[in-house]
């Protein structure tokens, strides 16, 4: 990646919390405080953890963050005081009853994210970038309870008010950026905006965040749209956006960006990525022609010498496919 000029940066994360998948699970069920319920099972409960425990986290996150630098990563990310997850927790006054340092106020609440930076930081050095992943706002209306987009409700985790405080805190730590959306496991979609989420569906909450901070503001959550992205960026309202399943489902997205007009820009269908039905490739194979992308699947018809014909909703479609994609075709597919 360095040698096109990019850079790379690691997420190390505390893990899950009460946001574990206790099924996959070995040992007892862990959160900042005794009686979390799982978001998966309410009937199961975590434990708290210990201030040893807390502490053996802080080493692995600084052994971790050494191993990234020593590999080559050009900085860290904190995962995460965003969707839920344990550090989240820890964040959460809805989710941390604890009565010791790390619990209480808001400052000691961010407390073992405090602790963190300031390990890596004095392992691999105050210049070392450090970002956190962050959820502006946790849209809960309770446990197990989100709220939908543009709903009347009382925030039961953290609102805009005290993100405001929890960014500008961050800031004063030392972290480098903030890596923001919004959301937690009980307001999953906002994370992970499905298509009937509106698109930029967390921008607003990120542009309000950038207005407390100096640090770069990321903006993730359905940004596909690189004109508006761009727009965005140039206006100053955030510093850039993170995209995932937009490029799983177009590798090429970024290009896009860097034209003056966008001829044809490939529609990502919104689904979870093992299994993107916009670019079979992720797992399965594709064969892309004319900026074209076919899911090899029923949608597959017939293979000629240099043509793929394949249905779209039922309607009959042909291209001209290159020389190696019709031959591996050929190769894979067996009957045709």
């Amino acid at each position: 990646m360095h040698k096109y000029g990019a850079k790379i940066v690691v997420q190390l994360t505390a893990g899950t919390g009460r946001n574990s998948p206790f099924w996959l699970c070995q040992g007892e069920p862990i959160g900042p405080s005794d009686g979390l319920p799982n978001v998966w099972d309410p009937n199961t409960k975590h434990r708290a953890l210990t201030a040893d425990e807390i502490q053996m986290y802080i080493d692995g996150f600084a052994n971790g963050a050494k191993v990234a630098k020593k590999a080559g990563f050009d900085g860290v990310e904190i995962h995460a005081i965003h969707e839920g997850y344990l550090l989240d927790q820890f964040a959460l006054a809805c989710t941390n009853t604890r009565t010791d340092k790390y619990g209480g106020s808001l400052e000691n609440r961010l407390r073992f994210a405090k602790e963190i930076l300031a390990a890596i930081k004095g392992t691999c050095g105050q210049d070392y970038p450090v970002l956190i992943r962050y959820s502006v706002r946790s849209m809960m209306k309770g446990f197990n309870d989100g709220a939908l987009p543009g709903e009347d409700y009382k925030e039961f985790g953290r609102d805009l008010e005290e993100s405001a405080k929890v960014a500008k805190l961050l800031e004063e730590m030392g972290y480098d950026a903030l890596d923001a959306d919004n959301g937690t496991y009980d307001s999953w979609y906002y994370a992970h905006p499905p298509v009937y989420m509106p698109e930029a569906c967390n921008l607003d909450d990120c542009k309000y965040i950038k207005k407390f901070v100096n640090i770069p503001v990321i903006c993730a959550g359905r940004m596909e749209d690189p004109a508006y992205a761009e727009d965005t960026i140039a206006a100053g309202e955030i510093d850039t956006v993170g995209l995932a399943r937009s490029l799983l489902a177009d590798p090429e997205w970024p290009k896009a960006g860097k034209k003056v007009e966008v001829v044809e820009m490939k529609e990502q269908i919104l689904d979870m990525p093992e299994l993107c039905a916009a670019n079979a490739q992720m797992p399965r194979q594709l064969i892309k022609y004319h900026g074209i992308k076919v899911h090899l699947g029923a949608s597959l018809t017939a293979i000629d010498a240099d043509k793929v014909r394949f249905t779209v909703n039922g309607e009959e479609h042909s291209a001209v496919a290159d020389t190696v994609a019709v031959n591996r075709l050929h190769q894979q597919s067996g009957a045709l």
